[in-house]
């Protein structure tokens, strides 16, 4: 596998939490059959559709991780834009001590999903 290659996935999961959403790394021009190898050797974890991430950076390592991988999931193939909401966002910015059993995000209602 190329340097370049592991450095410019290292650089888009430095700027996403460890994580590598599929979109971005296109932008990059990396392809999405090179993200399936890497999986499949071990290198990165898939997380969901169009979402990997990169085992250097462990779920664990920020307490927003799991906000981002749903994000990710919900922006991955160019999905509509997306937003933590409902309870979600009272248990992330600590305006409630409420602990949500899913995650609540909002798209436009247009969109469809």
């Amino acid at each position: 596998m190329p340097n370049s290659l592991i450095k410019e996935i290292m650089n888009i999961a430095e700027e996403h939490e460890g994580l590598v959403p599929c979109v971005a790394a296109k932008e990059a021009g990396i392809s999405a059959s090179a993200l399936v190898k890497m999986a499949r050797r071990g290198r990165l974890e898939r997380i969901a559709r169009g979402v990997y991430r990169l085992p250097l950076f462990p779920a664990s390592s920020s307490k927003y991780s799991d906000y981002h991988e749903v994000i990710a999931w919900a922006r991955a193939g160019h999905g509509p834009p997306a937003v933590i909401s409902h309870e979600s966002a009272l248990a992330l910015y600590g305006i409630s001590d409420v602990l949500p059993a899913k995650f609540h995000i909002t798209i436009p209602k247009n969109s469809r999903f």
